[in-house]
């Protein structure tokens, strides 16, 4: 939250001689999915920006509800001016755009699509006056973003939960943990169900389905040979 000054309530805008007390970073929270410990910070502790930056390093994807434009900005801006140098580079996963490319809610805001799913409610907050509590340093206040902050965390999982076998780029966790057995590569399940084929060009691949996520993956090595592959490429 910014604090500035200016004349009006009505179509004003504020110059940059107007801003009173720039807007930071004055919390976070995050978890790996599937782990009981969500870890927080608050501005002021020791560890405040050098733990998240060390999640962020140790994490292989990201996972966020419109972290691409705010969230992710804000924390690297925070990094920048402590002069810390870049997390390692990670995949990222931002549900609003999942959201906004496969559906149409009639809203996107995370607590409305939530509400639809069936799942976990955001924490009920009484809005900007909670940030100016904050600002001042009412205990009870932060008593209240904390909780709010870490119900957001656990929220957007079980989100996550439902949409993940929609999200068409989701990197393949298979990668990440191979077992030897062909692998969702949307959730690492070997419970898969052999469901017809996927045909390019040159290569038909065996097509499976999850039975635990629901979502979809094919094998990687064409089931027509290379006999059969050279007469499909041979000129007319």
């Amino acid at each position: 939250m910014s604090v500035s000054g200016h004349w009006s309530l009505w179509n004003i805008n504020v110059g940059i001689n107007q801003i009173i007390e720039h807007g930071k970073v004055i919390c976070w929270a995050a978890r790996f999915v599937g782990e009981e410990e969500v870890h927080w910070r608050r501005f002021g502790n020791k560890d405040f920006l050098t733990k998240i930056h060390e999640l962020l390093e140790e994490a292989d994807v990201i996972l966020t509800y419109n972290g691409k434009r705010f969230d992710l900005p804000l924390l690297n801006l925070e990094f920048l001016k402590a002069k810390m140098s870049p997390p390692a580079p990670y995949k990222h996963i931002d549900l609003l755009e999942v959201v906004k490319k496969q559906f149409r809610f009639l809203s996107n805001k995370l607590e409305y699509v939530a509400g639809q799913l069936g799942v976990r409610q955001k924490v009920a907050h009484e809005g900007l006056n909670l940030w100016m509590k904050v600002r001042n340093e009412d205990p009870e206040a932060w008593a209240v973003m904390k909780e709010y902050n870490i119900g957001d965390i656990l929220t957007l999982e079980e989100v996550y939960e439902v949409l993940r076998p929609w999200c068409p780029s989701h990197p393949n966790v298979a990668l990440y943990a191979p077992s030897g057995d062909h692998q969702c590569s949307t959730c690492g399940s070997t419970h898969l169900q052999k469901r017809g084929f996927h045909v390019t060009g040159v290569g038909r691949y065996q097509r499976y389905r999850c039975s635990a996520c629901g979502g979809w993956s094919r094998s990687r090595i064409t089931d027509v040979s290379k006999e059969d592959r050279s007469h499909l490429l041979a000129p007319l």
